[in-house]
């Protein structure tokens, strides 16, 4: 950021506000970021809508070995619910 904006700034306002606030240099910034994180996962081999591995930059890769296969069933429904109830 610059020097008249402050992280502790931002964080008080709403979030389009706070995008306003930012300096162009730092939008740019954002972008610059954004696009190169797309340009390296979707350089990579087949692509994951075509059976391809999830970006592991945007999805990493999550252990599920040490949970046992009932507790791993209630934490899949709880996050199937918690999916229905956000489209609502």
């Amino acid at each position: 950021l610059s020097s008249d904006v402050s992280f502790e700034s931002l964080s008080a306002m709403k979030p389009l506000d706070a995008w306003d606030a930012v300096p162009e240099g730092g939008k740019y910034q954002i972008y610059a970021t954004i696009l190169l994180a797309e340009l390296i996962t979707e350089s990579k081999g087949t692509h994951y809508t075509k059976g391809g591995d999830l970006p592991t930059i945007v999805f990493p890769p999550i252990d599920f070995s040490g949970v046992s296969a009932a507790e791993l069933k209630v934490k899949q429904d709880r996050e199937l619910n918690n999916g229905r109830l956000a489209m609502i």
